[in-house]
């Protein structure tokens, strides 16, 4: 479950994601810049990573290398939170 959202072609997604969690790690939006479309899409502070095209959540490593050099349109399903 969850929402997704497109990374369009030649854009950055302009937001910072973290690798938290103990046995079983998660990519957490730690920041959202002003005017992205992140932002625009209503990506929050908070917000987990389920997963990146399509696929279930794999680890920090592999979600920020899509983001980062993935072939575009990258669709990324967050949850978000209360």
């Amino acid at each position: 479950y969850g929402d997704v959202i497109r990374v369009r072609e030649g854009k950055s997604t302009d937001v910072r994601l973290e690798e938290r969690g103990g046995l079983v790690a998660l990519s957490v939006v730690t920041h959202v810049a002003d005017g992205g479309q992140a932002r625009a899409a209503g990506v929050q502070l908070g917000c987990v990573v389920l997963g990146v095209n399509g696929e279930r959540y794999l680890s920090h490593a592999h979600t920020t290398a899509t983001l980062k050099h993935g072939k575009r349109p990258v669709m990324v399903r967050l949850r978000y939170q209360d």
